[in-house]
């Protein structure tokens, strides 16, 4: 295998063109030699259009929710509110449950290609809705009546545009997998967990994997054998066959919620310990355990930052017992305890963290509160944290009367940055067995890419090259997550 790297800058037409004149002219040569060698090569070359990946210095536009809220004076349940990356702004912009006194929100919001917000309310009185919000304008439209969603829960968009969903459906009593078409409007199950033997008690996070699986754990089910109820398990779920498979049964050492699927081609989940998990051989890797000490109780999703680390958030341990915020260095497997809530900065973090366009880390506690300001204001707090300067800044403190109050998910960035887009068009050559792919990958950047080649191989660069032993339909799949946490997957054939 050869590796070229040529260097494509939009502003530099001409640069450009010398260098693709001289990485074919390379190409050509290679070829040749190849060809007299008896060789069949595929050749694929890949450009990069910069395109939405550099950080932008603008101070971003922050929106989540809140499990109740107040509207007017009166209590409602399920806040939806905005606030700016320095504490500016803050707005509720509607109480999403006007109507449904016993609905809350602990769902993270999700952000779809359509420019809408998605969450999914938890009825206490009946069955939930999936739920969607205009940013625009804050309209509030109720999508499907039928499932519920617990804490700690993430839905994402999946590279067919579907959202995939985790929750409970009364109907069924039972956890389910689920889609939505947002074009269609159209619900689907996809998968009942329902069995010890396939896993019980879906929850926590799903992700797309750069297979075109997607992958998520259980809360129950597998190895029952020193447990009644199991202690859970890995599955994935492809969306090309609708094919469900148990891929890994956890054992009582370690157990836990999935998180991203790294730089390094590795998912990453969290528990008791932080571990690793290949796809390509299903092979679980504990990588640190947590203690009382420095951060446990883990709730919330990682996401990898532009430097490369691990972030998240524990909701106890630590200095007074009240969670942390850490990093996790994966090429060394190096934990450390950065900062240590306190019962007036914020305690109990639920969600996860987001890296925001500015560089910065954000994400909300669902207690706590600086009462000296305010005694109502012990209710949660949204918060920021430089990584360049390790300080922390509370934002933001909900009270019991105005804007919301308990918020249990991860917070996105609107405005200021959109959804990410993993994205590249393939074109044959004129060269027999040679194509030329354009990375027009977008996000907030720097973007982290897992370029799957579709015979076992990969590259984690922006700009690979890659050639093929033998000639023939290779399926490529690019992966890219950028730095609030978006992640997104496209495939092609050559």
């Amino acid at each position: 295998m050869s590796v070229l790297k040529p260097i494509v800058r939009l502003n530099h037409f001409l640069y450009q063109e010398l260098c693709i004149k001289f990485a074919m002219e390379i190409i050509n040569k290679f070829l040749n030699l190849k060809k007299m060698k008896n060789f069949k090569l595929l050749v694929i070359v890949i450009m990069f259009a910069f395109i939405g990946s550099s950080i932008k210095a603008q101070i971003p536009q922050l929106w989540g929710f809140t499990s109740t809220g107040w509207l007017n004076g009166a209590e409602n349940n399920g806040a939806c509110f905005k606030i700016n990356g320095d504490g500016s702004g803050f707005q509720q912009v509607d109480s999403s449950c006007v109507d449904r006194p016993c609905a809350l929100i602990y769902s993270t919001p999700l952000l779809a290609n359509d420019g809408k917000i998605y969450g999914i309310i938890e009825d206490h009185c009946g069955i939930g809705y999936l739920f969607s919000v205009d940013p625009s304008n804050g309209t509030i439209n109720y999508l499907y009546h039928g499932i519920d969603q617990f804490a700690g829960s993430y839905n994402i968009q999946g590279s067919n545009g579907l959202l995939y969903l985790n929750g409970y459906s009364d109907s069924a009593y039972s956890c389910i997998l689920s889609s939505y078409d947002i074009n269609a409007h159209l619900f689907t199950t996809l998968h009942y967990f329902n069995s010890f033997a396939t896993g019980k008690g879906n929850g926590g996070a799903i992700i797309e994997a750069n297979n075109g699986k997607i992958y998520g754990a259980t809360g129950q089910g597998g190895d029952i054998t020193y447990d009644t109820l199991g202690y859970g398990l890995i599955y994935s779920y492809d969306i090309n066959t609708n094919t469900y498979n148990v891929e890994y049964i956890f054992d009582s050492l370690s157990s836990g919620g999935l998180s991203l699927m790294a730089n390094n081609g590795l998912i990453y989940g969290n528990g008791n310990t932080i571990f690793s998990f290949d796809v390509n051989t299903n092979t679980k890797t504990d990588l640190y355990t947590f203690d009382s000490l420095t951060g446990w109780g883990f709730s919330g999703r990682l996401i990898q930052a532009n430097n490369g680390l691990l972030y998240g958030a524990t909701s106890r341990g630590g200095a007074n017992n009240v969670g942390v915020i850490f990093s996790f260095d994966i090429s060394t497997n190096t934990y450390t305890d950065l900062y240590d809530f306190t019962s007036l900065s914020g305690t109990t973090p639920l969600g996860g963290l987001i890296q925001a366009s500015d560089g910065n880390l954000y994400g909300t506690t669902n207690e706590g509160g600086d009462t000296t300001i305010n005694a109502l204001n012990y209710v949660g707090v949204v918060f920021r944290y430089d990584i360049l300067s390790n300080t922390y800044a509370d934002l933001h403190n909900f009270n019991d009367l105005i804007g919301g109050q308990f918020p249990s998910g991860s917070l996105i960035e609107i405005g200021t940055s959109s959804s990410c887009n993993a994205n590249f068009t393939l074109t044959p050559d004129t060269i027999p067995n040679h194509y030329i792919a354009v990375n027009t990958s977008s996000g907030s950047g720097p973007l982290h890419y897992y370029w799957s080649w579709g015979d076992g191989t990969h590259d984690t660069t922006q700009t690979p090259s890659h050639i093929y032993a033998d000639t023939g339909i290779y399926t490529i799949c690019l992966t890219i997550m950028d730095s609030t946490g978006c992640q997104s997957t496209y495939c092609d054939s050559s």
